[in-house]
């Protein structure tokens, strides 16, 4: 019995031995579950499809931009208007909007109270599919009535 475990010991498969890793497993087509999420919302914020595959040194058309351009709307059509209000329709990226501010379209009146700038009026021009496409809703018609009302309290 002690032979057959000193054999065993000394006998090695040729299997194991010639054996070589011809690839690594690799992670490439796992899900990220995080990312597929942020894409999902991405588009799902979107109401135009802008972007053109294959495009390049064209500005990429995003869900914050389109939502920038809901706010400017807004703010053009009313006035200056306090964030709150705003929030209601745009959404809750407006605070991060507003207060960064990178496209540079806004200004800020007082605490809390944001309108539109030289800049925002000028860029807005750029977007007249969007711009047709939201001015030509109801629910956006009747709250920029609706700020209008506050706006004059």
């Amino acid at each position: 019995m002690a032979a057959t475990i000193a054999m065993r010991r000394m006998f090695r498969s040729p299997v194991r031995s010639a054996a070589k890793i011809m690839f690594e497993p690799s992670t490439e087509n796992r899900i990220n579950l995080g990312e597929r999420e942020k894409l999902i919302a991405e588009l799902d914020n979107r109401s135009v499809n802008l972007n053109i595959g294959g495009s390049h040194r064209v500005p990429i058309y995003t869900a914050y931009k389109e939502t920038s351009i809901v706010v400017a709307n807004l703010l053009k059509k009313a006035g200056p208007t306090k964030l709150k209000n705003i929030r209601r329709f745009a959404g809750e990226k407006t605070d991060t909007i507003l207060s960064k501010n990178v496209y540079g379209w806004f200004k800020r009146v007082k605490r809390g109270e944001y309108g539109i700038g030289e800049m925002g009026l000028r860029e807005l021009k750029k977007f007249k599919e969007i711009n047709a496409l939201l001015c030509n809703r109801e629910d956006f018609r009747v709250f920029c009535d609706y700020l209008k009302h506050e706006n004059t309290k």
